[in-house]
């Protein structure tokens, strides 16, 4: 059972079944807070610095450099030119390097014990912005994912005779639960809290093969801890990318932030939003002020049902969820409204949440043409325009 905030944040999640029950406070950039309220913290220019008893150290552009916890003590990171993370020195003297392809795809990761000693090598192929194949020790696995998607349906273990089919069984956001073979019998099964942690993995002792695959288009590193997320490392222990959107002020006004809430959104390649935030604002032209934000009309990275529906439709009709009849620049908040103007704020004001997604859905569900689809666009953009607000959730 999940609780809302005001503004669709999750605030509480219980879990009678496993007796967990976890409880989120937040700032107003949406960065996790100690305390039980809101407000109980200040997180300058959304560098999280402490959350439990985890402890974070930034360098100067903004990457996390140091993390400090109960569970794996100093652990030490390094980048590349690139903001690549090419380096993780654990508390245990153990050291994790990682290589790149020229795409930004990582292709090697290569675990060292203390005395420098090769412990472990793990060499990853691609196809296009997918992991498709792992190659570990003698072990081989090969993923196969829904069409032009990242939800894994099935992966192929081992090669020649001793090769073997295994299938994903996934929760409503892609986020694997449990592993069967082909007779139905289930071999791997993993149980997560709310940002992506995992709470309790179960395998069969044959299964001798790791289950890393996480969010969409994540990869559980267990050397470290980390998700690999493509193009930025996530840190499911507070529910944030590990450096900021290499996007910059396009990627919204938390460069660190995954998703609004992890189980209705994605965010596959670790800037899938502001790849779409830079499309969008090219085409809608020069923003009002730095506080304004490229907004979707019909959202392009939300997983509610709805949204995709209207997607397929788009696509169908032949219009880019980025040109800019979908679009329009809304103020990050209230308080950043230019004087004499009434746009709805970009939080705050129940975008994106439950009601406004069923009023877009509502107003562009029966367009049956590109002219009636896009009519209904200019509506909405009046609309926004115009200041209108929507019920947030309780």
């Amino acid at each position: 059972m999940l609780h809302y905030d005001a503004t669709g944040r999750i605030i509480a999640s219980q879990d009678s079944l496993h007796g967990q029950r976890e409880t989120f406070a937040y700032d107003a950039a949406a960065n996790l807070l100690d305390g039980p309220q809101a407000g109980a913290g200040l997180v300058v220019h959304n560098k999280l610095l402490t959350y439990q008893d985890k402890r974070y150290r930034y360098d100067a552009f903004g990457r996390m450099i140091e993390k400090r916890s109960a569970k794996r003590g100093v652990q030490r990171f390094a980048y590349d030119a690139e903001s690549r993370l090419v380096e993780v020195r654990n508390d245990d003297g153990s050291v994790v390097r990682m290589a790149y392809d020229p795409q930004g795809r990582r292709v090697e990761k290569v675990e060292h014990g203390s005395d420098e000693y090769p412990l472990g090598e793990t060499r990853f192929t691609w196809d296009g912005l997918r992991l498709l194949q792992e190659h570990k020790y003698s072990q081989t696995s090969l993923y196969v994912y829904e069409d032009e998607g990242y939800q894994p349906l099935a992966r192929v273990d081992g090669a020649g005779p001793l090769q073997k089919i295994r299938y994903y069984h996934n929760d409503l956001n892609g986020l694997p639960e449990q592993l069967t073979e082909a007779d139905g019998h289930m071999l791997w099964q993993a149980t997560y809290r709310v940002w992506g942690n995992t709470l309790e993995e179960v395998r069969e002792p044959y299964y001798i093969e790791e289950q890393n695959l996480r969010f969409q288009g994540q990869y559980l590193d267990r050397e470290t801890g980390l998700h690999f997320n493509t193009f930025r490392f996530y840190d499911p222990d507070v529910g944030r990318f590990t450096t900021p959107d290499p996007i910059g002020l396009l990627g919204g006004f938390n460069l660190y932030q995954y998703t609004p809430n992890p189980l209705t959104w994605m965010d596959p390649l670790g800037l899938s939003c502001s790849i779409d935030a830079k499309k969008l604002a090219g085409r809608l032209g020069k923003a009002p002020n730095k506080d304004y934000r490229a907004h979707h009309i019909v959202m392009s990275n939300s997983k509610d049902v709805r949204m995709r529906w209207l997607r397929r439709r788009m696509d169908r009709l032949g219009i880019d969820i980025n040109q800019k009849e979908n679009g329009i620049w809304l103020p990050a908040n209230s308080k950043s409204r230019l004087p004499n103007t009434k746009a709805t704020a970009h939080a705050g004001e129940g975008v994106p949440g439950n009601a406004y997604k069923k009023h877009v859905w509502e107003t562009l569900k029966g367009a049956k043409t590109k002219s009636e689809f896009e009519q209904g666009l200019k509506t909405l953009n009046l609309e926004l325009s115009g200041g209108k607000t929507f019920p947030l959730a309780k």
